[in-house]
């Protein structure tokens, strides 16, 4: 099971009270998880490789884990990985948590507002409704874990990010490039869990419509 040290491992920053309050979000889903289906398991360990996949997210992203400011938009939130690791890591952070699923966003505020996580946003409906009502709403990166096909995800993410801006994909380097091919929009990076696992980040050279 897990321990800070585990959790440092991928975030060394991560001090005694922010693994009290992750190790209180994964209770509090395991609870959640008895009345809806949220992330398919029930098992602790299950949670557990959830919550380190989620923040495999800072040895992908390096530098720009260590920023104090910085904005991000996940899509199909569910469970709430990985943003809500991410916002228990990164405080200051300001993130944006969607999913279309009502049950879901039910629980992320719970959540929210249990932790009094005051940067992070919950937003009930799609991403094309999202990006159409605040069309001017930018982020620096846009995660995107277990959900849609990675051509789907570039569109999507091509109306959310910044000039230079960052989409990431709990997604292998091969099925990125089997579905979007080795164009030159992007620059590719990824990071390979001891699992086996891969994390891809696709960097926007140029500014996206």
């Amino acid at each position: 099971m897990d321990t800070v040290r585990n959790l440092q491992s991928f975030a060394p920053w991560i001090n005694d009270d922010i693994y009290l309050c992750i190790r209180k979000f994964l209770e509090h889903l395991q609870f959640a998880q008895k009345k809806m289906n949220l992330t398919g398991s029930l098992n602790m360990d299950d949670i557990f490789e959830h919550l380190l996949e989620s923040l495999a997210f800072f040895p992908l992203m390096k530098i720009y884990s260590y920023q104090s400011s910085l904005s991000l938009f996940d899509i199909g939130s569910g469970g709430g990985f990985p943003a809500i690791p991410l916002a228990l890591s990164q405080p200051d952070w300001e993130i944006v948590m969607s999913d279309s699923i009502r049950k879901k966003t039910t629980f992320l505020d719970w959540v929210k507002q249990s932790f009094q996580m005051k940067q992070v946003e919950v937003y009930h409906g799609r991403v094309e409704q999202f990006f159409h009502d605040y069309p001017h709403r930018k982020f620096d990166i846009v995660t995107a874990r277990g959900v849609g096909k990675t051509t789907y995800l570039v569109d999507l993410a091509s109306h959310l990010l910044k000039p230079m801006g960052f989409l990431v994909l709990w997604k292998s380097v091969s099925e990125v490039e089997n579905e979007i091919g080795k164009g030159e929009f992007v620059k590719k990076n990824h990071y390979t869990m001891t699992s086996g696992k891969e994390l891809v980040s696709l960097q926007w050279i140029s500014e996206v419509a």
